[in-house]
């Protein structure tokens, strides 16, 4: 027979049992936390690379905003120069040419653009400077060459007007074409044409 207190230190079978799936719940949850944090770890860490490339992105993005800018401003001055070249406002067109190229230095076309103006408005020296300049920026830009070889004509440098006519014509065969039918350019470089 079963003593009094022998009843009392055995706990009833509903709370043992009880107890001892609180203790398989707790075991399990346990666990399953240790393999929710071995798994959810490289997707936190893949979290925070991804916020690291969209702040970068980020930051790329307002830079290419404002380069973009930039080149809009240099653009709206590049064509006010054309406005104003074909207007025969010549300094005015440098004018403006000057504003494009604070905003894009190393423009070739630009560059040409206010070389062969300085040429319009009869500044040699200028013309060729700036045209050097438009060259050494792009020196597969043949109309650079072409525009230098008419300064150099005007100025009547021959041997070099030659050797940039045959430098845009290297660079482009259709140069020669726009050299034979370009009014001015036979005019000003009839020594060089007439050589070949």
């Amino acid at each position: 027979m079963v003593t009094e207190t022998e009843t009392r230190s055995q706990a009833p079978r509903w709370l043992r049992v009880t107890i001892y799936a609180q203790v398989v719940i707790a075991v399990f949850a346990v666990s399953l936390s240790f393999l929710a944090a071995w798994e959810l770890k490289p997707l936190l860490m893949q979290r925070e690379e991804l916020r690291s490339q969209v702040a970068s992105l980020n930051t790329q993005l307002k830079s290419a905003q404002s380069e973009l800018a930039t080149y809009r401003e240099a653009l709206d001055a590049a064509r006010e120069g054309i406005n104003e070249y074909h207007a025969g406002n010549y300094a005015g067109a440098v004018a403006n040419y000057d504003s494009a190229l604070k905003l894009d230095p190393n423009n070739a076309y630009l560059l040409d653009l206010k070389g062969y103006s300085l040429f319009k408005g009869r500044r040699l020296d200028d013309a060729v400077a700036t045209l050097l300049e438009s060259v050494r920026a792009d020196p597969k830009y043949a109309w650079g060459y072409f525009d230098l070889a008419r300064v150099y004509c005007a100025a009547g440098k021959f041997s070099d007007a030659k050797t940039a006519a045959d430098m845009a014509v290297s660079i482009s065969s259709t140069m020669r074409s726009k050299m034979d039918a370009d009014g001015e350019f036979r005019r000003l470089c009839q020594p060089i044409l007439k050589k070949g």
